[in-house]
């Protein structure tokens, strides 16, 4: 296999990852395919498993909503927002500086 490809898989409905990028000692495993990050990202965002708004995240749109409020309106940090609605900093700063959730207003 060459150090600069990675294993791409499948996931069948039951959540069985399915190589078909390398063989094995007891065959071929035909669900994973050689990629890399960015092909990775595109596969995930094809198929429906990039996260996106409120899909997969422990906010809501309330909640960022109100984020970005607290900062333009408030003294509070990005640590203190963050502690406010249980996200990190960084998270915080995104949210704030439009870089996710930029579908909101």
């Amino acid at each position: 296999m060459p150090k600069e490809k990675d294993i791409q898989y499948t996931v069948n409905k039951t959540g069985c990852w399915n190589c078909i990028s390398h063989h094995l000692r007891d065959g071929y495993m035909e669900h994973l395919f050689l990629g890399n990050d960015k092909l990775n990202v595109l596969d995930k965002c094809v198929k429906g498993r990039q996260a996106r708004g409120e899909t997969l995240s422990n906010l809501t749109s309330h909640k960022v909503e109100l984020m970005r409020y607290c900062r333009e309106n408030t003294n509070f940090t990005l640590a203190k927002i963050g502690e406010l609605f249980g996200v990190n900093p960084r998270s915080v700063h995104s949210i704030i500086s439009r870089r996710t959730w930029k579908h909101l207003l």
